[in-house]
């Protein structure tokens, strides 16, 4: 793996950071003499082994730093910083520790289940400005205010609208308001942008979305194969650009005018490892592990995400120098039999809907299994078990909202008592394992 220089004395004053704020990280580098240069801070990093979410969670309050903490009982603060009663519309707020206030942010991860990142106005502002300069590539003029952000809990303008069920009057709604505002840009999920693609198809208006002017349209969550992107784009008459991101750190990967993801190396590294949590070489497909060199409050070092994906060393006209990523396509067993989407990634949102939205909180651990055609076993270890039965229903309802031909489906619950373990594969939530049985 090769770091810019820049990166190296980045990751040397996190080092220095950490080892002196962080208990976890005053143990794991005790035997390591002082960070003198970028060279040794490079060496303390390769050795580092990889960490899941699982994993941070099981030791996060001694990652978090001490200057946070301020001498606070530890189990105080994770009791506060996982209390999703107080969180946004946008899942996020500003939570007061120990008189100083700081950013609090929700993600559900590749498990589905809660997770939290504490960060600083000042990495916040970093993140968000780093966002608007590669917008800019694409569209000199862009910003928040000529923007339409196709997600319900971000704009205003479609809380009382019900697009989750995919209603034709729900897209017609955000369709009349797009033509009146007329945005430069959007933001929105792959798959909520493939069913408002499919309302338009259905109805051939296509010319009304042509008309509005859309100088390209931002996806996240997923990646969106080569056919697929050249079908929207035609259809919308604009660019389709890949912001690969996640709560933790925003963008990790943005697609440059060339149609190249070039990786984040102003605050991060983005480095591919293999299940040991070793660096692979170029071009060898690997577990992405993220570090933010700028988030000093709560550490993530060699984070592993969940995706897969492979980096190049590639020249690109955009003039960008920084390694292009690859993201690899999901494995048979990763995806579901009849659609061929990423189980993880739906049944994560389906989960992360029955938390936030539903409030579930006696969840220790789920995992969703495709055993037959049109069939998922659904695995569950639950604290309160008398209300599975209040349970399926809202997991079934959550199911309707978000998984395609959820009529044709069937869902068997068995409520059993599992081991959470941690390591890379037992992060992820689904497995397809019909695929296993051919």
């Amino acid at each position: 793996m090769h770091l810019t220089m820049r990166q190296k004395e980045l990751l040397k004053k996190l080092l220095i950071n950490v080892r002196k704020n962080s208990d976890y990280y005053k143990e794991i580098f005790k035997n390591y003499g002082e960070i003198n240069d970028a060279e040794i801070a490079f060496e303390m990093y390769t050795a580092l082994k990889s960490m899941t979410k699982k994993d941070i969670i099981s030791v996060i309050g001694s990652i978090l730093s001490n200057k946070i903490k301020c001498g606070i009982d530890e189990k105080i603060i994770i009791e506060d910083m996982l209390d999703t009663d107080k969180l946004s519309q946008n899942h996020d707020r500003i939570i007061d520790i120990g008189g100083k206030k700081w950013n609090l942010e929700m993600t559900s991860g590749t498990s589905g289940m809660p997770f939290a990142v504490i960060k600083s106005n000042k990495e916040k502002i970093l993140e968000g400005s780093y966002l608007l300069k590669q917008r800019r590539k694409i569209y000199c003029e862009a910003s928040f205010r000529n923007s339409f952000m196709l997600i319900h809990s971000i704009d205003p303008n479609l809380w009382a609208i019900s697009h989750r069920g995919f209603h034709d009057e729900s897209f017609e709604r955000i369709l009349s308001y797009m033509e009146s505002v007329k945005p430069k840009w959007m933001f929105c999920g792959v798959n909520l942008l493939t069913y408002f693609s499919e309302y338009i198809e259905k109805n051939n208006y296509w010319e009304r979305v042509s008309n509005i002017g859309l100088k390209f349209i931002e996806t996240t969550s997923q990646n969106v194969p080569p056919k697929e992107k050249e079908y929207f784009e035609k259809r919308f008459n604009t660019k389709l650009i890949n912001n690969y991101s996640c709560r933790e750190v925003w963008n990790l990967a943005y697609e440059c005018p060339c149609g190249k993801m070039h990786i984040n190396q102003e605050y991060l590294i983005i480095d591919i490892v293999d299940d040991d949590g070793k660096s692979v070489p170029e071009g060898v497909v690997g577990h992405v592990a993220i570090t933010s060199l700028s988030n000093y409050a709560m550490p993530l070092i060699k984070y592993i995400i969940g995706d897969e994906a492979y980096l190049l060393n590639e020249k690109c006209l955009c003039g960008n120098t920084s390694p292009v990523l690859y993201l690899a396509p999901s494995r048979k067993y990763e995806t579901i039999e009849e659609s061929g989407e990423n189980g993880t990634a739906i049944f994560r949102k389906i989960l992360r809907r029955v938390y936030f939205h539903n409030k579930v909180r006696d969840i220790k651990g789920i995992k969703i299994i495709q055993d037959r055609e049109w069939h998922f076993l659904i695995l569950v270890n639950k604290i309160n078990k008398e209300k599975n039965i209040e349970f399926e229903d809202i997991f079934k309802k959550q199911a309707s909202l978000n998984l395609k031909d959820f009529k044709k489906y069937s869902f068997s619950f068995e409520y059993v008592e599992f081991e959470e373990q941690n390591g890379i594969e037992f992060e992820k939530i689904f497995k397809n394992v019909i695929v296993s049985c051919r």
